[in-house]
Formats: C-alpha cells, sequence, structure tokens
C-alpha cells in the first residue's frame, strides 16, 4: 500500500513540473521583443518617413534632366536657328534643378532664351513671382504684363527704337524662363512672339508638386 501510494505521489508531482514548465514557456515567448523586421526594411521605412516630411534625395529629384529641358528650346525662332545648347545643375538643402540655354544666329544682335526648372524650390520661385508681377522698366523701355497665357505668368520689357528688351516668365510655378535681346530686326515687334514659340502648354502639364 505504502509503495502505490508513493508512485501516485510522484506521479502527481511530475504533472505538476509539467504543468509549470509549460506555463513558463509560455510566458517566455510573450515576453520576448518582437522582430521589428530587417534592417532593410527599417531603412525603407525611414526613406519614406523623410519623403513624407518633404525632404528629397537629389537623386531622385523631380527636375528634368537637362536634355530633357532641352528639348522644350525652340529649334528655329523665325528664319533664325539655334545653336548648340549650354546646360547645367544645381543644388541646395537636399533640392536639385536644372537650366538650359540657346542662343540664335542673328547677325545684327543677339537672342537667348534661358528655362530653369526649379521643380519643388518654393524658396527660389516666391522672388520670381513678385519680379514678374513689379518688373522694374530700364530707361527707354516700356513694361507690360502678357495675358492670355495658361498656368503661366510674364512680363516683358521692351525698347521700341532699340528693338532690345527683356522676357521673364514662370510656367506652373516651376519653370522660369527668361529672353535677352539686343538689336533684333526689324521683323520683331517685342518678345511674346519668341515666348510662344516655346511649348508653353507642355511644361504647365508637370507643376510644381508644392
Amino acid at each position: 500500500m505504502k509503495v502505490n501510494e508513493l508512485k501516485k505521489h510522484l506521479n502527481l508531482f511530475s504533472i505538476l513540473l509539467l504543468v509549470l514548465a509549460v506555463m513558463n514557456f509560455s510566458c517566455e515567448k510573450h515576453s520576448a521583443p518582437e522582430n521589428k523586421g530587417s534592417s532593410t526594411d527599417q531603412e525603407k521605412i525611414d526613406e519614406e518617413s523623410i519623403r513624407n516630411q518633404g525632404m528629397k534625395d537629389p537623386q531622385t529629384s523631380d527636375a528634368f534632366k537637362p536634355e530633357e529641358l532641352q528639348s522644350y528650346l525652340p529649334d528655329v525662332i523665325k528664319s533664325y536657328r539655334g545653336l548648340p545648347a549650354s546646360t547645367g545643375t544645381g543644388f541646395r538643402e537636399g533640392y536639385s534643378w536644372t537650366q538650359v540655354t540657346r542662343s540664335y544666329t542673328i547677325p545684327t544682335g543677339d537672342l537667348r532664351i534661358t528655362i530653369t526648372d526649379y521643380a519643388d524650390i518654393g524658396d527660389f520661385i516666391q522672388p520670381k513671382i513678385q519680379q514678374i508681377n513689379k518688373p522694374l522698366a530700364e530707361e527707354g523701355e516700356t513694361t507690360r504684363q502678357i495675358s492670355g497665357l495658361k498656368d503661366a505668368i510674364s512680363y516683358e520689357a521692351w525698347n521700341l527704337s532699340k528693338k532690345s528688351g527683356r522676357l521673364e516668365a514662370l510656367v506652373a510655378k516651376r519653370f522660369y524662363i527668361e529672353i535677352i535681346a539686343t538689336n533684333l530686326p526689324a521683323e520683331f515687334s517685342g518678345l511674346e512672339e519668341v515666348l510662344k514659340a516655346i511649348n508653353l502648354e507642355l511644361l504647365a502639364k508637370f507643376p510644381a508638386k508644392k
């Protein structure tokens, strides 16, 4: 009898130990730190967080590449062909911009068009807006706002007697256009016709995101 009772107590003790072991394993499983994913996954999350905060990686800037922006410069204005364009890029605080310039073969003078894509650099755009809305005229120039442009603002400063002047425009709050002219032939009545030789409507389809 005593032997059987001893065996019975040993069996109960073994079962108790097994239950305690299972409970301890369960507690450790729930208290273990959750795996947050690989370092690569975390880097992706960090990059997305930066983008959501409005910061940009210069390698993924929305600014056009110089060769893309160059395609918007007209090859010919009236009968005057354009020379090979010069290009450039700039960078500031995580943002990049691109610029292209082309001159045209005018025997009596000079005609030059520059297009700058500022993408989302609002700090550069605001002064341009003020400058275009309130242009300063030099001696002999008459300034006027150019109307009828879609998603664009522009002014022209023109010296009729010298057939010289300048024009500035901002398209889609992103693309800054500057036209400089000196001693143009008599067939030019101003610079608005030069501006409209650029495909402004196509540029307007790429507005700044901010």
